[in-house]
């Protein structure tokens, strides 16, 4: 793992302790460039699709905030929020969140 300097930004207090992410990001290989926050908690991850099993696990995220400061804003996305950026020192965009329209009729029992 990437060490980095954990005195240049504290952890937000939005961001749990630890968030679950890819290997990409936890040995320095690409920036982050996906987040997303459920309510188990908050997932940082690369953007791309080559991940194995094995490549996930937990990191603390001060790691990363204190790497990149474009991450501490997105502690404000509430459970639903995902946030992505096209590549390292663009703009993050946030993304809609859908909430399940309850009074939707059952589409799956009309055949």
């Amino acid at each position: 793992m990437t060490t980095y300097n954990s005195s240049a930004a504290a952890t937000p207090a939005a961001f749990d302790d630890l968030v679950l992410t890819c290997c990409h990001i936890r040995e320095g290989e690409r920036p982050v460039g996906f987040v997303s926050h459920d309510s188990l908690g908050w997932v940082f991850t690369c953007g791309r699709d080559d991940h194995w099993t094995d490549c996930w696990g937990m990191a603390h995220a001060y790691h990363f905030t204190a790497a990149d400061s474009s991450l501490v804003p997105l502690g404000a996305l509430g459970v639903g929020g995902q946030a992505a950026r096209l590549a390292a020192g663009h703009a993050w965009l946030t993304l809609p969140v859908f909430e399940a329209d309850e009074s939707a009729p059952d589409q799956s029992q009309s055949r």
